[in-house]
């Protein structure tokens, strides 16, 4: 799936204004009808499955003795039964269903019995199994089938004896395909493995569980000891099993359920209601190598309830979960759209009629659309409903970019227009908006974007497309804006400022605005925001049919520092739903892959990139995928390009997010390239070994000679520091003195060796022959072996040399400046001098100083690579002398 990562729960935020609701949904449809009552499943097992065929359902009905109850129908026909078909022969409560290849299984427990049941229908219904642990109280199934239809069960044990998992522990068991029991229970997860006594009662409830395509077992459970999200798998076929916290303590409220699933790519998706009061539910994933939970509810009462997660054939993630917004609970759910790579809101799926709608549960088939049951009372009686939406199968039929704006080229870009209010300067940056390279990093191709700089006076500064026509679209089209873009907001404290993005269909007279990205970022502050490599996508799709114009509005009329850059600007529309056009002998074939190189440079991102070669004159379109893993290790990178038009010939693909290897770690490449239609994927796969290399960093940081006034002769000398952390380097310390005329005049080189993170003071040839009069000295290092330089930056200083004169004059004052990364002091007499970095919160950042000084001016290096961009302050303190001075730093 394509990570485009907004940030947690800002997704949701920016997406729920523009994207409509019960785009594809096809009705509901009352399933049960009698005089009893019929409950669907509430916790981590799914009520409901679908294959490529059918639709199946299960549920406990308390109309007749055999509680446990079944009905299918064939997708695109759903219909009402009586009582559907009897599963138990007796009591039990909430079944769970799985299904695979027509081969459906229901499992369930019933309490006065203690025991697990699991019965199955291949044609018929096959006798029941009894299974669990005899004599000990198991409850709250959930099962999932593999790819070779091995059953898997995941359940709740309860006990009471202390030491002995006191509470409610996750348990295990597999029924092979065909076979008529399960395996022995195993114990998959006890909460007491997070800490605690062993005579508290800890309970990990209601766990849910899904298969990856490797055939490892996940599980999803929150417990209450720490109030834990846990995910749980097992790589072995349940022989050991291994769990991780997602989240820490206070993270998920464990009696309200989770649910798991997981995609195409086997990243995992888990959805969990939060700890914290209103409590939300959330979906974790780890999509992008590490865990990221994303808000998906936006309620309005204290607690939602039960959600259920499901995964589509397109990686589309799907949840669900009872809603008490209204008069009384409704069923509500959210989709990840994974074309787009953002949620596209919190949506109503029942209406708030005054009736209880709960307990939803969701499924995918294997069409691309998805299926969802819950029990209703709008009837008078609960009922068991179902609704359906019907999903696009393979990729769109189309894909039209319809531009896309890099601002390589001269300014302003051909068609756009910008409106002017502030025509002033603030260090020598246009405080409107102009073509800019200020920010490396943050623009996606070459070097320029869009940017705007702060100022001290009102902005209302506009940019703005040329007319954007979509009226021959179809209503039932999607249009995605995307971008890249990274915003810095500051002083005042309570900016005033806004980001806004907005869209006319006018002609520019009127716009709406589509979002403030100040405010839904959590609002201002000094806060820096950088979305490269992941561009932001917002759905504008109800202005299909209209001519639009996009703007760019940064409005601050107070002024005040704020910052923002926007590159990358893309219009792009899909549809058509179903496979690609055939092709007569399709044939797209990887030949190279460009990135990684076989060496990479440790701690230094790249972009992976890969050649692809489409054989016929038509464009296709496809799916291209790149993972990472480490030698003999994990995987520590997946990013999916969902549609990618390949035009005829070599295509250079490069949308992929950027990956950072570690020094000395060796790593494997992979990528893989999707297309229903390709008559030969043996080509469609390329995979590279490659390492990284510790990179040389050796930089000056401090100037310790010559004075800026240097009477006489003197040996330059500066202070070095191995930034890189290699086992060793070796460098060529350098030092140059150039006249006012830009003439060398001296340079000298010191060889020496530094080991991790060594600093060196270099004492170089002394006595340059100066005359007198102003100069440039610069120190920096340089590679040996080919005379590269290898320090970021070099440390300069200008320095005034005089002749004649017995004794050099002495500042007359202490004093501090600070110039950027350059640190300037002096002192009038000896003293002892602290010197230190701050940030805006009053912490310490680094110490540059903190030693006896004599008389003299000093130029220290501020090294800023570590340290995000912000504003700091600079703090000189010796006991007669103390100063603070403010610097913005900005990468």
């Amino acid at each position: 799936m394509t990570k485009k990562v907004i940030g947690i729960a800002a997704a949701l935020v920016l997406l729920a204004a523009v994207v409509p609701l019960f785009g594809q949904w096809q009705g509901e449809t009352r399933i049960t009808n009698n005089t009893g009552t019929s409950y669907t499943s509430r916790y981590g097992g799914w009520s409901i499955a679908a294959d490529n065929a059918d639709v199946h359902i299960t549920w406990y009905d308390l109309t007749t003795t055999q509680r446990m109850r079944y009905f299918t129908f064939p997708i695109g026909s759903p219909t009402e039964t009586p009582n559907g078909e009897a599963v138990s022969t007796t009591y039990g409560y909430y079944p769970a269903i799985a299904v695979h290849d027509g081969t459906v299984d229901v499992s369930w427990y019933y309490s006065a019995t203690y025991d697990l049941y699991t019965r199955e229908k291949n044609g018929s219904w096959g006798p029941i199994i009894n299974h669990g642990i005899s004599n000990v109280t198991c409850n709250y199934p959930a099962i999932a089938f593999d790819s070779d239809g091995d059953l898997h069960n995941v359940f709740n044990r309860y006990s009471s004896t202390s030491g002995d998992a006191r509470g409610r522990s996750v348990y295990y068991q597999r029924k092979n395909s065909g076979a008529g029991s399960y395996s022995s229970p195993v114990m998959a997860f006890d909460p007491h493995s997070d800490g605690g006594s062993a005579s508290s009662y800890y309970y990990a409830y209601y766990p849910s569980v899904c298969i990856t395509s490797d055939g490892a077992i996940h599980i999803s459970v929150a417990h209450n000891n720490g109030y834990r999200l846990k995910h749980v798998w097992s790589t072995n076929d349940g022989a050991s099993w291994n769990h991780e916290t997602i989240g820490g303590t206070n993270f998920s409220y464990y009696s309200y359920g989770t649910s798991i699933c997981c995609d195409s790519d086997d990243n995992i998706y888990i959805a969990y209601v939060g700890y914290a009061l209103p409590r939300q539910v959330f979906v974790a994933t780890n999509a992008t190598g590490n865990w990221v939970a994303t808000q998906v509810s936006q309620s309005t009462y204290n607690y939602t309830y039960y959600p259920s997660i499901c995964c589509d054939v397109n990686d589309n993630v799907w949840v669900s979960w009872d809603d008490r917004s209204g008069t009384t609970y409704e069923v509500h759910y959210n989709k990840y759209d994974a074309g787009s790579g953002s949620w596209e809101g919190d949506s109503a799926l029942t209406d708030d009629d005054g009736q209880y709608s709960r307990y939803s549960n969701f499924a995918a088939d294997e069409n691309g659309s998805v299926h969802i049951c819950w029990y209703d009372r709008r009837d008078g009686n609960y009922e068991v409903y179902y609704n359906w939406f019907k999903g696009a199968t393979g990729k769109p039929a189309f894909v039209d970019t319809l531009f896309c704006e890099y601002f390589e080229g001269s300014w302003l870009p051909t068609g756009w227009t910008q409106i002017i209010n502030n025509t002033g300067t603030q260090y020598g940056y246009p405080c409107t908006w102009y073509h800019g390279n200020y920010m490396a990093g943050q623009f996606h191709h070459g070097s320029w974007g869009a940017y705007i700089w702060w100022s001290s006076y009102p902005q209302n500064e506009w940019l703005m497309t040329f007319p954007i026509d979509l009226t021959g679209y179809d209503p039932e089209d999607s249009v995605d804006l995307t971008l890249g873009s990274a915003f810095y907001q500051g002083w005042p404290a309570a900016w005033p400022g806004a980001n806004y993005i907005k869209v006319s269909d006018d002609g520019g007279a009127t716009y709406d605005e589509i979002v403030n990205l100040t405010d839904d970022y959590g609002g201002s502050g000094w806060t820096y925001i950088n979305d490269y490599p992941n561009p932001l996508s917002f759905r504008i799709s109800q202005y299909i049919g209209e001519t639009i114009k996009i703007a760019f509005h940064y409005n601050a009329p107070n002024g005040g520092y704020g910052v923002w850059s926007v590159d990358d600007v893309c219009v792009i529309v899909s549809g058509g739903g179903g496979e690609e056009p055939d092709g007569d002998s399709l044939d797209l074939v990887m030949t190279h892959i460009i990135r990684p190189k076989t060496e990479e440079v440790a701690n230094v991102p790249f972009t992976p990139e890969i050649l692809v070669v489409n054989n016929l004159d038509s464009t296709a379109h496809a799916r291209i995928s790149c993972k990472i893993k480490e030698i003999a290790g994990p995987t520590v990178y997946e990013d999916v390009l969902a549609v990618v038009p390949l035009e005829s010939g070599k295509n250079d693909i490069y949308g992929f997010k950027d990956f950072t290897p570690e020094g000395g770690k060796e790593y494997n490449a992979l990528f893989v390239l999707e297309h229903p239609d390709d008559i030969n994927p043996d080509n469609d796969y390329l995979d590279k070994n490659f390492h990284a290399t510790v990179g040389m960093d050796v930089t000056p940081f401090e100037i310790l000679a010559p004075a800026e006034v240097q009477d006489g002769s003197f040996s330059p000398k500066a202070n070095y520091a191995e930034r890189a952390g290699a086992e060793t380097t070796e460098a060529n310390l350098m030092c140059e003195i150039m006249d006012a005329s830009q003439t060398s005049v001296y340079k000298q080189p010191v060889p020496h060796t530094f080991t991790a993170g060594e600093t060196w003071i270099a004492t170089f040839a002394p006595d340059p022959v100066l005359e007198s009069g102003t100069y440039t000295i610069t120190f920096w290092a340089e590679n040996p072996l080919d005379g590269s330089n290898i320090s970021s930056p070099d440390t300069t200083m200008t320095f005034i040399y005089t002749t004649g004169i017995a004794e050099a004059p002495l500042p007359e004052r202490t004093s501090l400046e600070v110039l950027g990364t350059r640190v300037n002091f002096s002192v009038a007499t000896a003293t002892n001098v602290t010197l230190r970095i701050y940030d805006v919160a009053g912490n310490v950042v680094t110490e540059l100083v903190s030693e006896s000084r004599g008389p003299g001016s000093y130029t220290i290096n501020w090294n800023t690579s570590g340290v995000a961009s912000g504003i700091y302050f600079v703090r000189m303190l010796t006991p007669e002398f103390n100063a603070t001075r403010k610097v913005l730093i900005l990468h």
